[in-house]
């Protein structure tokens, strides 16, 4: 006969209690890295928008521009900075689990019973900073359903490795 018992709340493992691994530290300099680039170039935009458009000469409209995407460069730094302390991940025996956060948290677990596919990659920034990342697939979709970045080449050729032989032991 089937049957489908409640569970209480309290009977659920706590995810407070995961051993989270940290990601490498020069992920974030990385992340500041590849945030100056793109400050530097939102602001050579806005130089140039300004400068077409002519509204350069106008020192009200050109303060109020450099102004807010200078705002916006700080608060994407201290976004950077202080978010880091809250990235991580865990493989526990059924799941590979992801979480972010520090103003907005989320959470991400794949079942390894889920996955269809995991790979590896290491774009050009991240070779400079001996960082590589994986990306988790499960079915129905092209792109990653968990991506964890900031690992060592050789952790995340690990990381691969296991979640593909948990993949083959499933088959």
């Amino acid at each position: 006969m089937f049957e489908n018992p409640t569970i209480s709340i309290e009977e659920l493992p706590a995810v407070d209690k995961i051993d989270f691994s940290p990601l490498e530290k020069e992920y974030q300099q990385y992340q500041f890295f590849n945030w100056i680039i793109r400050s530097i170039i939102y602001l050579l935009g806005a130089t140039l928008f300004l400068l077409v458009t002519g509204l350069f000469t106008d020192i009200v409209i050109s303060l109020s521009a450099y102004s807010l995407i200078i705002l916006f460069i700080i608060a994407r730094g201290v976004v950077i900075y202080k978010g880091f302390p809250f990235k991580g991940y865990a493989i526990r025996t059924f799941d590979v689990t992801y979480k972010t956060g520090w103003l907005w948290k989320n959470l991400i677990s794949v079942p390894f019973n889920r996955i269809q596919h995991v790979s590896m990659g290491q774009g050009f920034l991240e070779k400079g900073f001996n960082l590589a990342h994986i990306k988790v697939f499960t079915a129905g979709g092209d792109s990653s359903d968990l991506s964890i970045p900031g690992l060592r080449p050789e952790d995340a050729t690990r990381l691969k490795e296991f979640i593909t032989n948990k993949i083959k032991e499933r088959e």
